[in-house]
């Protein structure tokens, strides 16, 4: 079966979680890409992924939370433009 790269893009956005990470020092980054994000720190990705999913309580010191999108149908659009 072939998908077009347009089809791939967005069959992978509405598959990707946003995180909210924690630092040791406190500092909180919010992302979409885990996946580069972690290539950018010299971190795991699976590392975040096991405490947001609540199977480690931290990664290297690090927390992470994932955060639900709500999924856009007509109705929240229209409720996100006040109609």
């Amino acid at each position: 079966m072939y998908m077009s790269q347009d089809s791939m893009d967005r069959t992978v956005a509405r598959k990707r979680n946003s995180y909210k990470l924690t630092a040791p020092d406190g500092t909180i980054y919010e992302t979409d890409n885990i996946v580069a994000w972690c290539k950018g720190k010299g971190l795991i990705p699976n590392g975040f992924r096991m405490v947001a999913n609540g199977h480690r309580p931290h990664y290297k010191g690090w927390g992470a939370i994932k955060i639900k999108k709500i999924k856009k149908t007509k109705k929240t659009k229209k409720i996100k433009q006040g109609l």
